[in-house]
């Protein structure tokens, strides 16, 4: 049925924004220091795009006047696929281009976030009876909940594996491992 296909799609295009967006939140700082730039670059990363999400949803039933909910939606999910692509090209540009690129994108990433959030809740308002609305809502908090929290390990697992950073491009730099990094913090005196 219509009310099915609407959650089954509310919850693979939430899930998928959120996946990504919390996915960097693990190795960003690690990644900026590697290049030689401020940790604090990463804060302003991962917050980043809740800066522009904020106003975007009491921006919501203006521009629902404007276009459909499912309109929204697929404009929203495209706008998210774009920043977050570009963000991807940042690795392949020195150090002020890899800031820009990085973080232009990020901020803007909370517009369509905050859009598909809303449109997603909208869709399933209406498509579901309010007898079955609670469990269709229940279904979409779990399966955000779950993605979120598989996030941050499934980054740094990738950027371990080496899938999302280009240190290949930068041979002086040497990984450390868990236990040379325990050993190097001050007061330590046993490896792991």
């Amino acid at each position: 049925q219509k009310k099915y296909t609407i959650l089954i799609f509310g919850c693979v295009g939430v899930a998928a924004c959120d996946l990504y967006y919390n996915m960097p939140g693990t190795f960003i700082v690690g990644e900026l220091q590697r290049r030689g730039i401020s940790a604090s670059i990463g804060g302003l990363y991962i917050g980043g795009g809740g800066i522009l999400s904020v106003p975007m949803v009491p921006l919501f039933p203006w521009l629902a006047g404007i276009m459909s909910a499912t309109d929204m939606a697929r404009i929203s999910s495209a706008m998210f696929m774009i920043f977050s692509c570009v963000q991807g090209l940042a690795n392949q540009l020195p150090n002020e281009g890899f800031i820009a690129v990085l973080m232009g994108p990020r901020l803007l990433e909370g517009l369509p976030l905050a859009v598909m959030e809303t449109t997603a809740q909208v869709l399933m308002n209406t498509a579901f009876p309010v007898d079955e609305l609670g469990n269709a809502m229940a279904i979409l908090s779990t399966v955000r909940g779950s993605l979120i929290a598989c996030s941050a390990p499934l980054g740094g697992n990738l950027y371990n594996a080496e899938l999302l950073a280009s240190l290949k491009k930068h041979p002086h730099v040497r990984r450390q491992s868990i236990a040379e990094f325990c050993g190097t913090m001050p007061g330590s005196t046993t490896y792991l």
